[in-house]
């Protein structure tokens, strides 16, 4: 069935191993779909999967995964997260479901905190690293 895949795909894995695969008007779910289905065949690590994922993205949702995501959350961050909360974006609801997928992505790993700044913006701390300043991280 793996041939039947390729074959039916062709255009999209050769684009996919070459890392031109691109989201162009698709929605971040059909995107994301297309990535899964020629990594189900590619067979990617989930790094390397997440780099080729990012990199095809409009350049809008390419900024929010680079620097909006990538500065509020962790940069080992799991591609599922990534989407949902893209997803999110697209649909312009990122606020509550935003903050309500990192706090349940953070629920499942013990080793990251939520950090309240004195301005009131939130910032994910890995356990493992230290902070640049002296202050303990608040929790919620």
């Amino acid at each position: 069935t793996d041939e039947i895949k390729v074959e039916n795909n062709a255009d999209e894995v050769d684009k996919f191993r070459c890392g031109s695969l691109l989201q162009d008007e698709d929605s971040i779910v059909d995107y994301y779909s297309k990535i899964k289905r020629c990594n189900d065949v590619i067979k990617l690590c989930k790094n390397h999967l997440k780099e080729v994922f990012i990199k095809g993205l409009t350049p809008k949702n390419k900024h929010f995964a680079l620097m909006d995501f990538e500065y509020i959350f962790p940069p080992d961050l799991p591609l599922d997260v990534l989407v949902i909360m893209l997803i999110q974006a697209e649909k312009g609801t990122t606020s509550k479901l935003l903050l309500q997928a990192c706090l349940d992505f953070i629920s499942q790993q013990q080793r990251f905190a939520i950090y309240k700044s004195p301005i009131g913006t939130y910032k994910i701390l890995d356990r493992r690293r230290k902070m640049d300043d002296n202050r303990k991280p608040s929790y919620i």
